[in-house]
């Protein structure tokens, strides 16, 4: 069986983005697909890509694509897999990607044998639902010492961005 390279990892962004998701009704963008590289690019050298794209580029099938693609690498390097951060501007947009985007690319990944099982994804809620977690342990350890009982049902507060918990290859 080949390796998966680099190389392979580049010629199935222009596969993923040229064929299978064009079969699916989406345009073929090539900003879209040079984005993509960019960023994997970026992912497998461990570098920082500032990338600016403008609406309807694509940019979120992109970055999901290269983080993907980027676990393929490491898994096929013997690297342990990682979980890929997402951080959006909106909570919107990270109900989409749960919803739609990642059901979509994955569902296009397996019925091609690209990846083995489903990707599956974390999602984490704005700062505003974040609870530090120094304040939280002071708050516990202040309610404690006055004998302040615990609540009634424990609660673990929401982290503030997406994970995703497997990419598989």
């Amino acid at each position: 069986m080949k390796k998966y390279t680099h190389e392979k990892a580049h010629e199935e962004i222009d596969y993923i983005f040229k064929t299978l998701l064009p079969q699916r009704g989406m345009a073929e963008r090539p900003e879209q697909i040079r984005l993509c590289h960019s960023i994997l690019d970026a992912m497998l050298d461990g570098s920082i890509a500032l990338c600016d794209a403008g609406t309807g580029i694509g940019k979120t099938f992109a970055y999901l694509t290269a983080g993907i693609l980027h676990g393929k690498c490491r898994a096929a390097e013997g690297k342990p897999q990682r979980p890929i951060l997402i951080s959006t501007s909106s909570i919107a947009l990270q109900s989409a990607i749960q919803k739609e985007y990642l059901p979509l690319l994955s569902s296009v990944l397996l019925s091609e044998g690209l990846i083995s099982a489903p990707i599956e994804a974390v999602i984490r809620k704005g700062k505003a639902h974040y609870a530090c977690d120094a304040r939280l342990e002071r708050r516990v350890r202040w309610r404690a010492a006055i004998r302040i009982p615990p609540p009634a049902k424990p609660c673990t507060p929401p982290g503030m961005c997406w994970i995703w918990t497997s990419c598989p290859g």
